[in-house]
């Protein structure tokens, strides 16, 4: 591995790392937060948080393990997973395709419709400007910076961005456990 030209997210494994949960917890968050609305109980809702965790967790070491294990052939490549896809049969090179698209697809139209609507009411002139020129942007950047590169920033951004939530999220968390206990506290005196 020391002698190939590999993509880094970071300088060391650890920030690379703390970066993706970042970027697991900001694109996820919005998410699992209505996901967890519809748990009929707060057992259910944690039982389906640990376990798709733990399935999310396996998934990746799959993934990873799968990486690693071919690095020579998918080292360089923009996309490695459709890479391996095409060693395994052209056929599902394909289908992996079709998926990569509709996942970009459905990715970007809803943080399209997001980043518009905070700036103006949707249907409107103002709206539809704006994500055209948004739109438009996309696809000029997306046509000038190599896949890889563009995956690389935008993830390492949004993975620090994430642990500034994590942070965010964990210190309000504390703020309140440490608030109710002071009241109980008070409360027992």
């Amino acid at each position: 591995m020391p002698t190939l030209e590999l993509t880094h997210a970071s300088s060391n494994w650890f920030l690379a790392g703390l970066s993706y949960v970042g970027f697991c917890m900001l694109w996820l968050a919005a998410f699992v937060t209505a996901l967890g609305r519809t748990a009929r109980s707060q057992r259910e809702a944690a039982a389906g948080g640990l376990l798709g965790g733990v399935a999310f967790s396996l998934a990746c070491m799959i993934v990873g393990l799968g990486l690693l294990a071919n690095i020579e052939g998918v080292a360089g490549t923009e996309i490695p997973m459709l890479f391996l896809a095409g060693e395994i049969s052209p056929v599902l090179a394909a289908g992996i395709s079709v998926m990569i698209l509709i996942g970009i697809y459905t990715t970007a139209i809803p943080l399209l419709w997001t980043v518009s609507s905070r700036f103006f009411e949707d249907r409107t002139p103002g709206f539809r400007y704006s994500t055209l020129v948004l739109a438009g942007a996309g696809i000029l950047i997306g046509l000038n910076l190599p896949f890889s590169q563009m995956v690389n920033i935008v993830y390492v951004i949004n993975g620090y961005v994430g642990v500034l939530l994590l942070v965010m999220m964990l210190v309000s968390t504390g703020r309140r456990i440490w608030s109710r206990r002071r009241e109980e506290s008070a409360a027992a005196v």
